[in-house]
């Protein structure tokens, strides 16, 4: 946390054994950017048939457990599963390494990278997924990218 509240800091990097939380600590962080810091946020996975899990799932349990952020969260955006939501009118976007598009579309302050290395080093000829996404952030001071990776 202090890494990403460091505002010299661009990217932060967590290579951690399987299972020791580092899906729950990019939640953690976005939750935290998200109250105190808003900007437009992507949350990146290796695949798609994931995107669609961590949003059903995981993500719609935080916003629930959460009141301040599931009374910002737009209702039109309330259901299980998901790819895109505003939080007090802030967009907030999951995607998937096998698409340079989802990667590509949407600029955004805060982006988490979950499962580096179960991505690919090439999106469809397009280049590295990071590096994409990475892009997205460079009209935002302030921006951070987390990568966690196996």
């Amino acid at each position: 946390m202090d890494a990403f509240a460091d505002p010299s800091t661009d990217y932060v990097v967590m290579m951690l054994a399987s299972q020791m939380g580092k899906t729950e600590a990019g939640f953690n962080v976005l939750g935290w950017m998200w109250d105190t810091a808003p900007g437009p946020s992507m949350w990146v996975a290796p695949t798609q048939t994931l995107a669609y899990s961590i949003s059903r799932e995981r993500l719609h349990q935080i916003f629930q457990s959460v009141p301040g952020l599931w009374d910002r969260l737009d209702e039109t955006y309330r259901k299980p599963g998901s790819l895109e939501r505003f939080i007090g009118g802030v967009r907030f976007g999951l995607a998937w390494a096998g698409s340079a598009t989802e990667l590509a579309s949407h600029p955004c302050k805060y982006v988490i990278v979950d499962e580096r290395s179960r991505m690919n080093a090439d999106t469809g000829g397009e280049g590295d997924p990071v590096r994409i996404v990475s892009a997205r952030t460079k009209q935002y001071q302030g921006s951070k990218v987390g990568i966690f990776s196996s």
